[in-house]
């Protein structure tokens, strides 16, 4: 009992620290650069070639928010005819279920180290499967690294201020 106590007031305090420092991530931010091996991202994630290679033109310009609040990390992606926003992953390594963009059922986790924020997308019922992130501010500017976990292919994403 006393160490359920303990571990539940060790996350509280480790969130509650945490926070100011992802603070910064918060906010409407655009792509405006992407760096690395996106196309073979996709087709490692198994994306039919022809909306490969339209994607790779398109790969400036998306719209994200993300907002830093009650200890989660939760994103809204803002597409051409609609908006998704995924539920929101506590800093506490708690897993919770989710949609990945692709469809596939996930389980996000979100750590923060560093000044980054790394959130683990396991693939629900494909064992080691996996796309998973890094989030971190830097001059004046937001930057998203995604790798298949799998294969090691990805992609670093520059965002900017909208």
């Amino acid at each position: 009992e006393n160490s359920r106590w303990y571990s539940s007031r060790l996350a509280k305090s480790v969130t509650a620290e945490r926070l100011p420092e992802m603070d910064e991530i918060a906010g409407k931010w655009k792509v405006v650069k992407t760096e690395g091996e996106f196309e073979k991202f996709l087709q490692d994630r198994g994306v039919p070639l022809p909306i490969r290679k339209l994607l790779a033109f398109s790969t400036t310009g998306g719209k994200f928010e993300y907002v830093v609040a009650d200890g989660a990390f939760t994103e809204t992606e803002y597409g051409m005819l609609s908006n998704t926003t995924y539920k929101p992953i506590p800093f506490d390594g708690t897993a919770v279920e989710d949609k990945a963009p692709s469809g596939e059922n996930v389980k996000k986790t979100a750590t923060v180290a560093d000044g980054k924020l790394t959130i683990l997308s396991d693939i629900i019922g494909e064992e080691g499967e996996g796309v998973d992130s890094e989030i971190w501010k830097a001059d004046g500017k937001v930057y998203r690294k995604f790798w298949n976990r799998k294969t090691g292919s990805g992609f670093t994403s520059t965002m900017e201020a909208f």
